[in-house]
């Protein structure tokens, strides 16, 4: 057995190990909850999801939220619920696909089915912090996911940000360096790992990506034209 069939097998044998607690922990604590890795600010995080206008980006938004008793009431009554994870099942079978790619072996469905009750500790669509309606402006972050990555996968970070008072957009990029996103038009685009070392895609996704973030840019001054850009230029090392 050659060098790199031992070190597939190595990480199949990891890889499993990691899936099948994961699988065995959500099946018995009940649904995944992210909030254990707690927001250091002093707001809670809501979360809405939308497509750029232009370009079709999928999108999250995370902004700051009222920690109030009025909102701890409105989330018993299930007036805001906490945003899953993925949000499709597309997207995990994206990862799959990415995984399968790295270790050239199949991963079973079953493994991964139980991500699909993740949660964040981001409620949708609940209101903005009322700080935020008269004259203090809300603080942009536009966050740029690495490689393999998707803007859910950055929900911690993000969270931790808006509960800061930033407003946090996520762009999942049509570069195909993401595991998994669609655009606007439903086409399903997925992550090119045999060409993650080729050097001139690499830089074709840099300038898609930097059009992608421009763009966005552009959309929301149209919305907001006071609104002062603070770009987090959040590219990974390896993007």
């Amino acid at each position: 057995m050659g060098s790199d069939s031992i070190s597939n097998l190595l990480l199949s044998c990891a890889a499993f190990s990691w899936w099948i607690y994961n699988a065995y922990y959500i099946s018995h604590m009940g649904p995944g909850d992210l909030s254990s890795v707690y927001t250091t600010g002093p707001y809670r995080v809501g979360i809405k999801l939308f497509r750029t206008t232009v370009l079709g980006n999928e999108c999250i938004v995370m902004y700051p939220v009222d920690d109030s008793t009025e909102f701890e009431e409105q989330v018993e009554h299930g007036l805001y619920q906490k945003c899953r994870y993925f949000q499709s099942t597309n997207q995990i079978m994206g990862l799959k696909k990415v995984f399968e790619d790295v270790i050239k072996l199949p991963v079973p469905w079953f493994l991964l089915k139980p991500l699909e009750i993740l949660e964040m500790d981001a409620y949708v669509d609940a209101e903005l912090s009322q700080k935020f309606h008269g004259s203090t402006p809300l603080r942009p972050i536009i966050f740029s996911h690495g490689l393999t990555g998707l803007a859910n996968q950055y929900s911690s970070l993000m969270a931790d940000y808006a509960s800061q008072g930033y407003i946090v957009f996520g762009l999942n990029h049509q570069d195909e360096s993401a595991a998994f996103t669609t655009t606007k038009d439903h086409k399903e685009i997925y992550l090119k790992w045999n060409k993650v070392y080729d050097r001139e895609l690499r830089e074709s996704q840099v300038n898609i990506r930097v059009n992608e973030v421009q763009t966005l840019i552009k959309e929301l001054r149209k919305l907001s034209p006071e609104l002062h850009m603070k770009i987090f230029g959040a590219f990974a090392c390896n993007a």
